[in-house]
């Protein structure tokens, strides 16, 4: 057990300490650059559109779920599909926030190897698609952006705001609920990578043949393929393989596959693509990852790169400066505040279904949702507040009911207070 909490001690000190600064540059990057812009660039068929969907969706925080509605977004806005699967395919791997972490837990050589391959396989994914791919679009509607586990920024304000408004904005949203959106599943990240750490002997993969080659990335495929984790919580079990003998390449098959697609993204994408289109995104994506994984294994023994090895993965630990473990305990306190939050919250609506299943409720008008993860963070606010004794939140119709003794004014408070907009009064349901 001490084993377990020392690998886990040092993978949250230095995880959280790199999160805090990514989530910096996430504020300044939601201030900067909206979807809407985004959308208008992506509407051709031509390589051009592809390789902007690319640039695009490299730096985008957003995990393998979170970018799907993002991505049937764009493509509700005119996008091609051989754009939205660019973006599909480069996004989800790295964005700025992964990438300072990739930098500061697994080298320079890792942290610009991981944007480029995002790059180059969104380009691969789009050629595909449009070479091979059905020569018109699968149609897709508003409802379709919808995402069980997505993570977005709220659709900015008919209002000009000011700098400092649209800065506290992507603050609140940055810390609150992007953080909110990845956290069990950064949780579930450290706590498989201690594991790994400390129940997987030194020489198992090494003797299983596990360390290298395409075998070893093959495991790696379908592990994790149907994994739901982010770019940034797979660092940490990328480096734990690593300190177990994986070769660089062979663990960067798992950076690649493990946050670019899960089950629940596979099912979504076959129906509102089409079948023929999903084939081929996660054919040319499987492709990327074992090429790229090769390439970046040729590249560190041609060129004698700087890499992390198994011996320095495994004395990562020996010292962590005093102010990365302060940093990090304060992101940890955050992500535990927030996962908390959001079991009280489903407690909290399990038991209010109960209890409010013939009672009176209130209906609110909401402008501004544009993925179920905003749906979800309008519902985990309500559900915290007292007097609420259960709210449900509709992307599809743009509502929000809600059950309790509150006054509308408060509910329209809260939602606003999150970034959206309710229009006119609530009325009785």
């Amino acid at each position: 057990m001490k084993a377990f909490l020392d690998a886990l001690y040092t993978l949250s000190a230095d995880m959280g300490y790199y999160m805090v600064i990514g989530l910096l540059l996430v504020t300044l990057f939601n201030v900067i650059i909206k979807k809407e812009w985004i959308a208008a660039q992506l509407g051709s068929r031509s390589l051009w559109s592809i390789i902007k969907a690319s640039i695009f969706g490299v730096p985008l925080p957003l995990c393998s779920c979170g970018v799907v509605p993002t991505g049937l977004y764009l493509k509700e806005q005119g996008a091609s599909d051989a754009a939205t699967t660019s973006f599909l395919i480069s996004t989800p791997q790295t964005g700025v926030d992964s990438i300072v972490a990739t930098y500061g837990l697994m080298g320079i050589t890792m942290a610009w190897f991981r944007p480029l391959a995002a790059f180059v396989s969104g380009v691969f994914g789009g050629v595909m698609v449009k070479v091979f791919g059905p020569s018109k679009n699968v149609p897709v509607t508003a409802e379709d952006t919808a995402c069980e586990s997505g993570s977005c920024t709220p659709a900015p304000k008919a209002e000009q705001q000011s700098l400092f408004k649209r800065l506290k904005a992507s603050f609140l949203y940055a810390f609150g609920d992007f953080v909110g959106d990845i956290a069990y599943h950064f949780i579930l990240g450290l706590i498989i990578a201690a594991l790994i750490t400390v129940l997987v002997p030194a020489d198992f993969l090494v003797n299983a043949g596990l360390d290298s080659g395409i075998l070893a990335m093959l495991v790696m495929i379908l592990v994790g393929a149907p994994m739901y984790i982010c770019s940034t919580s797979s660092i940490p079990i990328a480096l734990s393989l690593i300190a177990k003998g994986l070769s660089p390449g062979t663990a960067f098959v798992f950076l690649f596959m493990g946050p670019f697609t899960n089950m629940a993204t596979i099912s979504i994408l076959g129906k509102k693509l089409g079948g023929k289109t999903t084939a081929i995104y996660l054919v040319s994506a499987a492709l990327s990852a074992i090429g790229f994984g090769y390439l970046l294994d040729f590249l560190i023994g041609r060129f004698d790169l700087p890499i992390i090895t198994a011996m320095s993965a495994n004395a990562h630990s020996m010292d962590i400066p005093v102010y990365k473990v302060v940093v990090g305990a304060l992101f940890m306190a955050l992500i535990l505040f927030h996962a908390g939050r959001t079991l009280i919250a489903s407690i909290k609506s399990a038991r209010g279904k109960r209890q409010t299943a013939n009672a009176k409720s209130m209906v609110f008008d909401v402008e501004g949702m544009s993925c179920e993860g905003c749906a979800n963070g309008i519902k985990t606010a309500l559900l915290n507040t007292k007097g609420i004794k259960n709210a449900e939140v509709s992307l599809e119709k743009k509502t929000a009911r809600v059950w309790g003794a509150f006054s509308p004014d408060e509910v329209a408070d809260i939602i606003t207070g999150k970034g959206y907009t309710v229009v006119g009064e609530g009325r009785n349901a």
